[in-house]
Protein backbone atom coordinates (compact mmCIF):
# COMPACT_ATOMS: atom_id res chain seq x y z
CA UNK A 1 0.00 0.00 0.00
CA UNK A 2 1.28 3.33 -1.12
CA UNK A 3 -0.37 6.77 0.57
CA UNK A 4 0.83 10.43 2.03
CA UNK A 5 -0.91 12.04 3.98
CA UNK A 6 -0.23 15.70 4.81
CA UNK A 7 -1.09 17.87 8.01
CA UNK A 8 -2.56 20.87 7.10
CA UNK A 9 0.00 23.94 6.35
CA UNK A 10 0.08 27.06 8.56
CA UNK A 11 1.61 30.58 8.34
CA UNK A 12 4.61 29.46 10.22
CA UNK A 13 5.30 26.52 7.99
CA UNK A 14 8.75 27.40 5.72
CA UNK A 15 8.63 26.79 1.88
CA UNK A 16 12.46 26.23 2.08
CA UNK A 17 11.54 22.96 4.80
CA UNK A 18 9.64 19.65 4.31
CA UNK A 19 8.98 17.43 6.75
CA UNK A 20 8.76 13.37 5.92
CA UNK A 21 8.04 10.32 7.86
CA UNK A 22 7.49 6.89 7.07
CA UNK A 23 5.65 4.03 8.47
CA UNK A 24 4.84 0.66 7.23
CA UNK A 25 0.81 -1.16 8.01
CA UNK A 26 2.09 -2.42 11.25
CA UNK A 27 2.52 0.84 12.70
CA UNK A 28 -0.50 1.73 15.39
CA UNK A 29 -2.73 4.42 13.66
CA UNK A 30 -2.96 6.44 17.48
CA UNK A 31 1.23 7.09 16.60
CA UNK A 32 0.57 8.38 12.95
CA UNK A 33 -2.64 10.92 14.21
CA UNK A 34 -0.98 12.20 17.07
CA UNK A 35 2.61 13.21 15.06
CA UNK A 36 0.76 14.63 12.58
CA UNK A 37 -2.05 16.33 14.94
CA UNK A 38 1.16 17.95 16.53
CA UNK A 39 2.83 18.85 13.70
CA UNK A 40 -0.27 20.72 12.83
CA UNK A 41 -0.58 22.44 16.00
CA UNK A 42 3.18 23.99 16.06
CA UNK A 43 3.20 25.14 12.53
CA UNK A 44 4.85 22.85 10.47
CA UNK A 45 3.04 20.73 8.02
CA UNK A 46 4.50 16.88 7.67
CA UNK A 47 4.15 14.65 4.97
CA UNK A 48 4.15 10.88 6.28
CA UNK A 49 5.20 8.32 3.63
CA UNK A 50 2.87 4.85 3.82
CA UNK A 51 4.97 2.34 2.22
CA UNK A 52 5.08 -0.47 3.46
CA UNK A 53 7.74 -2.72 3.40
CA UNK A 54 10.39 0.17 1.59
CA UNK A 55 13.87 0.46 2.88
CA UNK A 56 13.89 2.90 5.16
CA UNK A 57 17.47 4.37 4.62
CA UNK A 58 16.25 4.17 0.28
CA UNK A 59 13.57 6.13 1.25
CA UNK A 60 15.61 9.04 3.40
CA UNK A 61 17.89 8.96 -0.23
CA UNK A 62 14.82 8.94 -2.55
CA UNK A 63 13.59 12.26 -0.25
CA UNK A 64 17.19 14.31 -0.25
CA UNK A 65 17.64 13.50 -4.08
CA UNK A 66 13.95 15.15 -4.68
CA UNK A 67 15.23 18.28 -2.44
CA UNK A 68 16.64 21.70 -3.83
CA UNK A 69 19.60 23.04 -2.55
CA UNK A 70 18.06 25.40 -0.17
CA UNK A 71 15.75 23.52 1.24
CA UNK A 72 16.28 21.80 4.65
CA UNK A 73 14.82 18.43 4.75
CA UNK A 74 13.80 16.97 8.34
CA UNK A 75 12.94 13.19 8.69
CA UNK A 76 11.10 12.54 11.41
CA UNK A 77 10.72 9.32 12.60
CA UNK A 78 6.90 8.65 13.12
CA UNK A 79 7.40 7.93 16.59
CA UNK A 80 9.23 10.86 17.18
CA UNK A 81 7.45 14.42 18.02
CA UNK A 82 8.95 18.02 18.54
CA UNK A 83 7.57 19.51 22.01
CA UNK A 84 7.93 23.22 20.59
CA UNK A 85 7.70 25.25 17.24
CA UNK A 86 11.31 26.68 18.48
CA UNK A 87 12.57 22.82 18.37
CA UNK A 88 11.91 22.90 14.58
CA UNK A 89 13.08 25.91 14.12
CA UNK A 90 16.38 24.97 15.42
CA UNK A 91 16.96 22.33 13.08
CA UNK A 92 16.18 24.55 10.20
CA UNK A 93 18.55 27.11 11.27
CA UNK A 94 21.21 24.62 11.92
CA UNK A 95 20.79 22.92 8.80
CA UNK A 96 20.67 26.22 6.80
CA UNK A 97 23.62 27.21 8.46
CA UNK A 98 24.94 23.83 6.41
CA UNK A 99 25.26 21.66 9.39
CA UNK A 100 23.96 18.23 9.83
CA UNK A 101 21.35 18.20 12.70
CA UNK A 102 19.90 15.54 14.53
CA UNK A 103 19.17 13.64 17.71
CA UNK A 104 22.76 12.00 18.90
CA UNK A 105 22.26 8.03 18.55
CA UNK A 106 24.85 5.46 18.63
CA UNK A 107 24.31 1.65 16.87
CA UNK A 108 25.33 -0.52 20.49
CA UNK A 109 25.06 -3.47 17.78
CA UNK A 110 27.85 -1.66 15.40
CA UNK A 111 29.74 0.27 17.18
CA UNK A 112 28.59 1.98 20.61
CA UNK A 113 31.29 4.87 20.64
CA UNK A 114 30.06 6.43 17.14
CA UNK A 115 27.45 8.99 17.89
CA UNK A 116 25.59 10.34 14.56
CA UNK A 117 22.26 12.13 14.00
CA UNK A 118 19.96 9.66 14.45
CA UNK A 119 16.93 9.49 11.66
CA UNK A 120 14.44 9.99 14.06
CA UNK A 121 14.94 13.94 13.93
CA UNK A 122 17.64 14.60 11.52
CA UNK A 123 17.76 17.80 9.22
CA UNK A 124 20.28 18.84 6.33
CA UNK A 125 19.99 21.14 2.96
CA UNK A 126 19.45 19.03 -0.53
CA UNK A 127 23.05 21.29 -1.07
CA UNK A 128 24.88 19.76 1.73
CA UNK A 129 23.48 15.91 1.13
CA UNK A 130 25.20 16.83 -2.34
CA UNK A 131 28.41 18.36 -0.98
CA UNK A 132 29.07 15.52 0.72
CA UNK A 133 28.37 13.28 -2.44
CA UNK A 134 25.35 11.79 -1.47
CA UNK A 135 26.55 8.91 1.28
CA UNK A 136 24.37 6.14 1.28
CA UNK A 137 21.49 6.24 4.07
CA UNK A 138 21.12 2.69 3.97
CA UNK A 139 22.26 0.44 7.14
CA UNK A 140 25.50 -1.72 6.69
CA UNK A 141 27.96 -3.77 8.57
CA UNK A 142 29.59 -0.37 9.70
CA UNK A 143 26.73 2.00 10.03
CA UNK A 144 22.54 1.53 10.91
CA UNK A 145 20.31 3.69 8.66
CA UNK A 146 21.72 7.60 8.24
CA UNK A 147 25.33 7.04 10.01
CA UNK A 148 27.23 7.82 7.33
CA UNK A 149 25.86 10.66 6.84
CA UNK A 150 27.30 11.95 9.94
CA UNK A 151 30.94 9.87 9.21
CA UNK A 152 30.98 11.51 5.93
CA UNK A 153 30.61 14.90 7.42
CA UNK A 154 32.83 14.93 9.78
CA UNK A 155 35.28 13.51 7.69
CA UNK A 156 35.24 16.66 5.22
CA UNK A 157 35.11 19.16 8.50
CA UNK A 158 31.54 19.78 8.52
CA UNK A 159 29.93 20.96 11.43
CA UNK A 160 27.30 17.92 12.94
CA UNK A 161 24.96 19.54 15.39
CA UNK A 162 23.87 17.07 17.99
CA UNK A 163 21.24 17.04 20.90
CA UNK A 164 22.01 14.91 23.56
CA UNK A 165 19.21 12.83 25.74
CA UNK A 166 18.05 15.17 28.77
CA UNK A 167 15.52 12.74 30.04
CA UNK A 168 15.42 8.94 29.88
CA UNK A 169 11.93 6.73 30.72
CA UNK A 170 13.43 3.11 30.21
CA UNK A 171 17.45 3.54 29.54
CA UNK A 172 18.93 0.71 27.60
CA UNK A 173 21.85 1.68 25.25
CA UNK A 174 24.66 3.23 25.52
CA UNK A 175 25.62 6.75 23.59
CA UNK A 176 29.33 6.73 23.59
CA UNK A 177 30.65 8.56 26.43
CA UNK A 178 27.61 10.78 27.03
CA UNK A 179 25.63 8.81 28.71
CA UNK A 180 22.62 6.15 27.69
CA UNK A 181 19.27 6.57 25.78
CA UNK A 182 16.46 4.35 25.71
CA UNK A 183 12.71 4.02 25.17
CA UNK A 184 10.85 7.42 25.44
CA UNK A 185 13.89 9.51 25.47
CA UNK A 186 13.64 13.27 25.21
CA UNK A 187 16.75 15.39 23.56
CA UNK A 188 17.17 19.06 25.00
CA UNK A 189 14.00 18.92 26.66
CA UNK A 190 12.56 19.64 23.37
CA UNK A 191 12.32 16.53 20.99
CA UNK A 192 10.67 12.84 22.15
CA UNK A 193 11.60 9.98 20.51
CA UNK A 194 9.33 6.80 21.66
CA UNK A 195 11.54 4.00 20.27
CA UNK A 196 9.54 1.09 21.36
CA UNK A 197 6.37 1.67 18.96
CA UNK A 198 4.61 -1.56 19.06
CA UNK A 199 4.75 -1.17 23.04
CA UNK A 200 0.95 0.27 24.20
CA UNK A 201 1.93 1.37 27.18
CA UNK A 202 4.35 3.61 25.65
CA UNK A 203 1.94 4.62 22.68
CA UNK A 204 -0.72 5.86 25.39
CA UNK A 205 2.31 8.31 26.93
CA UNK A 206 3.17 9.35 23.24
CA UNK A 207 -0.94 9.93 22.62
CA UNK A 208 -1.43 11.77 25.88
CA UNK A 209 1.93 13.73 25.65
CA UNK A 210 0.79 14.74 22.18
CA UNK A 211 -2.65 15.27 23.20
CA UNK A 212 -1.55 17.77 25.76
CA UNK A 213 0.45 20.11 23.29
CA UNK A 214 -2.39 19.88 20.97
CA UNK A 215 -4.62 21.33 23.66
CA UNK A 216 -2.59 24.29 24.27
CA UNK A 217 -1.80 22.62 28.04
CA UNK A 218 1.83 23.23 28.87
CA UNK A 219 3.48 19.72 27.95
CA UNK A 220 4.90 18.70 31.07
CA UNK A 221 6.54 15.42 29.25
CA UNK A 222 8.37 14.82 32.96
CA UNK A 223 5.55 13.20 34.13
CA UNK A 224 5.06 10.75 31.00
CA UNK A 225 8.65 9.87 31.46
CA UNK A 226 7.93 9.33 34.94
CA UNK A 227 4.86 7.15 33.74
CA UNK A 228 7.00 5.55 31.24
CA UNK A 229 9.58 4.42 33.83
CA UNK A 230 6.68 2.62 35.96
CA UNK A 231 5.30 0.73 33.50
CA UNK A 232 8.27 -0.81 32.32
CA UNK A 233 9.29 -1.32 35.75
CA UNK A 234 6.06 -3.25 36.32
CA UNK A 235 6.24 -5.27 32.91
CA UNK A 236 9.49 -6.27 34.33
CA UNK A 237 7.98 -7.22 37.75
CA UNK A 238 5.38 -9.31 35.98
CA UNK A 239 7.76 -11.15 34.15
CA UNK A 240 10.04 -12.18 36.83
CA UNK A 241 7.37 -13.11 38.96
CA UNK A 242 5.88 -15.30 36.35
CA UNK A 243 9.59 -16.73 35.44
CA UNK A 244 9.48 -17.84 38.98
CA UNK A 245 6.36 -19.77 39.13
CA UNK A 246 7.82 -21.45 36.46
CA UNK A 247 10.87 -22.84 37.65
CA UNK A 248 9.22 -23.37 40.80
CA UNK A 249 6.66 -25.88 39.44
CA UNK A 250 9.69 -27.31 37.25
CA UNK A 251 11.53 -28.01 40.38
CA UNK A 252 8.70 -29.68 41.99
CA UNK A 253 8.26 -32.10 39.05
CA UNK A 254 11.92 -32.63 38.68
CA UNK A 255 11.77 -34.40 42.98
CA UNK A 256 8.92 -36.57 41.64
Amino acid sequence: MTSEKESSPSKAASPACSIHSLYWDNVDPRLVEAQRNVYAKLGYPVTQHHLHGKDHGLWIEEVLNAADDQEVVIISDIDCIPLSAAAVERAVDSALAGKVFGCAQSANHLDSSFVYAGPMFLAVTGGTWRALCTPSMRSSGHFDVAGQLTYKALKSGMEVDLVYPTEVGVPKWLLGQEGVFGAFTVYANNYLHLFESRNNSLIENFVDLARDICADMAADYRKYVIRANQDSHEVYALKRQKETRFFKRLKKWFKR
